[in-house]
């Protein structure tokens, strides 16, 4: 039982180790991306994502938001 409770103990150390360099790590992000800012779209490449809107069907604006969102994604990382 007391090799058991020493791998609970292992395994609850490591966790408590992973959560903390994975909060390390964002906090980093974080302030990475507080220095550099938000880069938004020009109208230009916004514009050339229109063609991914079917202007025929009732809701068709999910191809040209995933298009944009892919676009920030881009240069914001």
């Amino acid at each position: 039982m007391d090799e058991l409770q020493s791998l609970r103990k292992q395994v609850e150390e490591l966790t408590e180790l992973f959560h903390l360099q994975s909060q390390r790590a964002m906090d980093y992000a974080g302030m990475a991306m507080r220095k550099r800012g938000w880069v938004g779209l020009e109208e230009a490449e916004i514009e050339s994502l229109r063609h991914l809107i079917d202007w025929t069907a009732d809701w068709s604006y999910g191809n040209f938001a995933r298009a944009i969102e892919a676009k920030l994604k881009e240069k914001n990382s």
